[in-house]
């Protein structure tokens, strides 16, 4: 997900929808956006799509992480209405990690003698 974030040029610090049922899929999304030092907004798959609609409208979200399923909904709904890139989370996580690049990983403890 830090991968995909880095690609499509999204900056730090800025909002991003997650869509999505409660899986395994869903904390890999929520910690790599995290990662990229962005900030997640959570959207309940139980709101109707006009409250979905309103939120990101207010949160002026550009990018919103979904499953597939969800991800053919969404583009139908914001099609013609605002702009809204809808991401499918099941091709992104099947997407290998491109062999050059390498994640920082920050350790915030000590070591102990």
């Amino acid at each position: 997900v830090v991968c995909f974030i880095q690609e499509q040029h999204i900056p730090p610090e800025t909002l991003i929808g997650l869509y999505s049922p409660r899986t395994i899929d869903m904390l890999a999304a929520l910690l790599g956006i995290l990662k990229a030092q962005c900030t997640y907004v959570p959207l309940d798959t139980r709101y109707p799509l006009l409250k979905i609609e309103t939120i990101a409208s207010e949160a002026q979200l550009n990018h919103i992480l979904t499953t597939l399923k969800k991800k053919k909904v969404l583009d139908s709904h914001f099609s013609g209405k605002q702009i809204v890139h809808c991401h499918a989370l099941d091709s992104i996580l099947s997407n290998p990690v491109p062999s050059n690049i390498v994640l920082q990983v920050n350790h915030y403890y000590k070591r102990s003698n």
